[in-house]
């Protein structure tokens, strides 16, 4: 049975009551992650929430939720995959309750707390929440149209990192568009008001005949998302953010863009990546300069069977100078070890896979790589 939820006046009525931890203890950290780029070029995002107070205000139990948002942007080279322009965001702070399984949170487009998460949804039901500040306006003024909709399509059980938790999986209320107009599809983005955690999924090639009459393809979109309980959006983050894009190709897994990667709160924890929570992956840095641009420097054998390198230097480096070791994508290996005053010095990589690694050398503020081979 489908039902509609109007959450601007708070009602909600269900039997069905799902049995979860509380969202987000004292002290909970959680982390999204994503990578995206055009070209040679893109952007590595990390994006933490923690809960870091907790406090009974006029009857409420009201956690203060700190957002820090991390990015770096990346190019891609030759010799692997460099960073640049690293940038941490001021705190953005919120404050959030839970109520009648509902998620409330303060929000700041009126200055009052309205509805984020409702946790006694079943599958088919429409929820109609306000809208926040994180949203661009200029879309819903158009119709004095102050909130947005999605729909449950499904809850389900999802592994996240070997915690399984009940994820509610939500897609937009469309407004009955009709997508075998092409007129529509440009006003799309005024129907498609931004939902809570989408991902992108695509979902048929649509044929119609343009205004000159050309077959053409055009490709339905529609942007979905999901919730937990535990920490909220699956997918984007905890509150949603007004951006459309429309991709080439679809995606085949759930959460596609800024994922959901880590989660701690002393009891319960996850790590869905294989580095630390709050780690960028490349660390290599974009400024590098060919090893040969220093005269003197003979590194070898190239490649080492033995995983054993060797660098002999005409001059000591400088008091500063370190070395470090990366994969081909910028993976720190190898930790940066000083190599002050040094003229010779040995690398051993025989605890590494066979392939190709990066050896950076930082001396007198410059960086410099060198490609070398670990073969069998």
């Amino acid at each position: 049975m489908k039902r509609i939820f109007s959450t601007l006046l708070l009602l909600i009525v269900s039997a069905t009551i799902f049995a979860q931890t509380e969202f987000a203890p004292l002290g909970a950290k959680w982390t999204y992650k994503d990578i995206w780029g055009w070209g040679y070029t893109g952007v590595e995002n990390i994006s933490t929430y923690q809960c870091i107070a907790a406090d009974s205000v006029d009857g409420k139990y009201i956690k203060t939720i700190q957002h820090i948002n991390k990015s770096q942007a990346i190019t891609y080279y030759s010799w692997g995959i460099g960073y640049s322009n690293r940038e941490t965001r001021a705190p953005v702070i919120d404050s959030i309750y839970e109520e009648n399984d509902t998620l409330f949170i303060f929000n700041r487009t009126f200055n009052t707390y309205t509805p984020l998460f409702v946790f006694n949804a079943q599958e088919g039901d429409t929820i109609t929440v306000p809208l926040l500040d994180t949203l661009n306006h200029s879309i819903f003024y158009l119709n004095n149209d102050y909130t947005f909709s999605y729909i449950i399509d499904s809850i389900r059980m999802v592994d996240y990192g070997g915690i399984q938790l009940e994820t509610f999986f939500t897609s937009p209320y469309d407004g009955g568009i009709n997508w075998n107009n092409p007129n529509n599809h440009s006003n799309a983005i005024f129907t498609f008001k931004p939902k809570l955690n989408w991902i992108f999924d695509f979902q048929d090639w649509i044929e119609y005949v343009d205004s000159a009459g050309v077959p053409t393809n055009y490709y339905k979109f529609k942007y979905k998302g999901g919730y937990t309980r535990l920490f909220g959006g699956a997918g984007q983050g905890l509150k949603p953010v007004s951006e459309i894009t429309i991709m080439s190709s679809p995606f085949d897994y759930d959460f596609a863009e800024n994922p959901i990667t880590c989660y701690e709160d002393g009891s319960i924890s996850f790590n869905r990546s294989d580095i630390e929570c709050e780690a960028f992956r490349f660390n290599t840095p974009s400024t590098l300069q060919n090893v040969q641009q220093l005269n003197g420097i003979n590194i070898y054998p190239n490649p080492s069977k033995d995983g054993r390198i060797y660098i002999k230097a005409e001059k000591m480096f400088s008091g500063g100078a370190k070395l470090w070791i990366a994969d081909i994508l910028g993976k720190v290996v190898l930790p940066a070890r000083s190599i002050a005053h040094k003229e010779e010095m040995q690398i051993d990589l025989s605890h590494l896979t066979t392939g190709v690694y990066i050896i950076v050398l930082e001396d007198e503020g410059q960086c410099y790589y060198y490609k070398v081979v670990k073969d069998e």
